[in-house]
């Protein structure tokens, strides 16, 4: 059994991994969620609460530094969750490399590389990509194809030189488009902290949404606009890119923990612009110890404007079904088997 010590209620992208991956390892082997919390949490995942006992073959996973790993006298094997945008902390590094802690999964081989950095032992690391629904998340059949914004964004926003980069993306707009030109839906997730919307919402075509949605809501959302765009300083894996691909936008993004699934994709498909950018120290957290690759506003309004210009339509990206939840699964799988 699989017995995950995590956060899964709420809109938060780690509760929203966590839950989707345990429910996707349900299928494999039993999976048990020890219950922290309370808040958003859909049906489907109702399964996995519960209280049943710990064998020493059993398998805990917790993440290390946000919760103690060891408090909770596990008999079986404990695995750290580790999902930063940047080096780890001291104290992450020393508990991941205590003898008690068998394995360290991570999302991207971004993140792989930052925690080998800070110091992390290599052989403990194993990539478990998150994923996306494809029953949720997926190219719209509708014959209405009219779509009423240009650009979209999906993250956090709690204030200027925040890591996603709305406000970036707002600058970037307003100096490389008239107002009416063209049309920008920013959807932020508050549940990070407070919008400071009067940063964003500062012309008449520029839309924010400040509302919460459940996945199939959130499907709807990406097919309100025509292009997808996240130039953000550093990502974990960046469910919201993903997602927005399976629903078959072309997208604008950065390059961190997007890499690996962005290099697959681009092997079989076009409608994939890269941004690039330099490295800085890390702000905005006091977890982010090391470097992010902030964008800067040339190349966003580059990749705006060849947008703009070129059109490129919506398309299913060949590939995209490797990175699902039930692949996830399957690559957890071969981590609890030693592989």
């Amino acid at each position: 059994m699989i017995i995950f010590a995590d956060p899964i209620f709420g809109h938060a992208g780690y509760a929203h991994a966590v839950r989707n991956l345990a429910l996707a390892l349900s299928k494999h082997t039993n999976v048990n969620v020890l219950p922290q919390g309370s808040g958003y949490l859909p049906e489907k995942f109702y399964k996995l609460l519960g209280n049943k006992g710990a064998t020493n073959k059993d398998y805990l996973v917790v993440r290390p530094y946000f919760d103690d790993p060891f408090k909770y006298n596990f008999p079986g094997r404990i695995i750290g969750n580790v999902v930063l945008e940047s080096t780890l902390p001291e104290k992450m590094v020393k508990q991941c490399n205590d003898d008690r802690i068998w394995q360290i999964w991570v999302p991207s081989t971004f993140v792989k590389d930052n925690a080998i950095k800070s110091g992390v032992i290599e052989r403990k690391i194993k990539v478990v990509p998150h994923g996306h629904d494809p029953d949720i998340f997926k190219v719209s059949r509708k014959k209405d194809s009219f779509v009423p914004y240009d650009f979209l964004f999906v993250g956090g926003y709690t204030g200027r030189g925040d890591r996603k980069g709305a406000d970036k993306i707002v600058k970037a707009f307003t100096e490389e488009f008239k107002e009416g030109e063209s049309s920008l839906y920013l959807k932020i997730n508050t549940v990070y902290g407070e919008c400071p919307i009067q940063d964003l919402a500062i012309r008449k075509d520029i839309t924010v949404d400040l509302n919460q949605y459940t996945d199939s809501e959130m499907a709807d959302v990406y097919r309100k606009a025509k292009y997808y765009i996240c130039p953000s300083a550093a990502e974990g894996f960046d469910m919201s890119c993903l997602q927005a691909l399976a629903c078959g936008m072309p997208v604008i993004s950065s390059s961190t923990g997007q890499s690996d699934y962005l290099n697959y994709l681009l092997r079989f498909n076009g409608h994939i612009h890269r941004l690039e950018g330099s490295p800085q120290p890390a702000r905005f957290s006091p977890w982010d110890t090391g470097l992010w690759y902030p964008i800067d506003l040339k190349g966003i309004k580059h990749a705006l404007r060849l947008y703009h210009k070129s059109k490129p339509k919506n398309l299913k990206f060949k590939g995209i079904e490797k990175w699902t939840w039930n692949a996830s699964a399957k690559i957890a799988m071969r981590c609890l088997n030693g592989k």
